[in-house]
């Protein structure tokens, strides 16, 4: 009777053990196609011409010299951002390795939240809120609340104000965005948009 109890156990530990080993492969084979997976993610991405910049404390731009310094001086001559605001300091908001200090936004929050949505979002699809407020301060001295920026900026969205908030910064951001060659907008970009917004 005991070694019909030993054997009884023997067993029991085999397929215990047989059952740990199984879901051991299945663990492994869950985590390959996850790596697989993952790399599936890296080649589309690398595929579309960048990788996502997240973390960073500037914004990301693929766009010309010349057009972020048009960006400088559409906000210097519509009375957006400083005067005393060099071209050095605002060239940091594109490079960490440049960056001094932010850019004084001397309108109003919400006409700064409009701006960097419509200009840096799509280089900066998760993080633009938090670069916003690292790169740019309204009134001398006075930090921006990163909450207060996604809050009150769904208004604008939501009372349908996207393209008629501030005509001039649209423009500016336009012209930013804007390729060198003119397109007809294609109906999937229409779609794009209003997917978007």
């Amino acid at each position: 009777m005991e070694e019909n109890k030993e054997n009884k156990q023997q067993e029991e530990i085999k397929e215990e053990t047989k059952t740990v080993e199984n879901k051991t492969e299945e663990v492994k084979d869950e985590k390959k196609k996850t790596e697989n997976k993952t790399e599936e993610i890296k080649e589309k991405v690398e595929n579309k011409g960048r990788i996502i910049h997240i973390g960073k404390e500037v914004f990301y731009s693929d766009k010309s010299e010349e057009k972020k310094q048009a960006v400088f001086s559409g906000l210097i001559n519509g009375g957006y951002i400083s005067p005393t605001t060099s071209i050095d300091i605002f060239m940091g908001i594109f490079d960490e390795t440049v960056f001094t200090r932010p850019v004084l936004w001397i309108k109003s929050q919400v006409s700064l939240m409009y701006f960097v949505y419509l200009s840096f979002r799509a280089d900066n699809p998760f993080d633009f809120w938090t670069k916003c407020a690292n790169c740019f301060q309204i009134r001398e001295g006075k930090p921006i609340n990163r909450e207060s920026l996604r809050c009150n900026f769904r208004s604008i969205i939501s009372k349908g104000k996207l393209d008629t908030y501030d005509i001039e910064l649209k423009r500016i951001a336009d012209e930013y965005n804007s390729c060198t060659i003119k397109k007809e907008a294609t109906a999937s970009d229409r779609k794009a948009k209003a997917y978007i917004t």
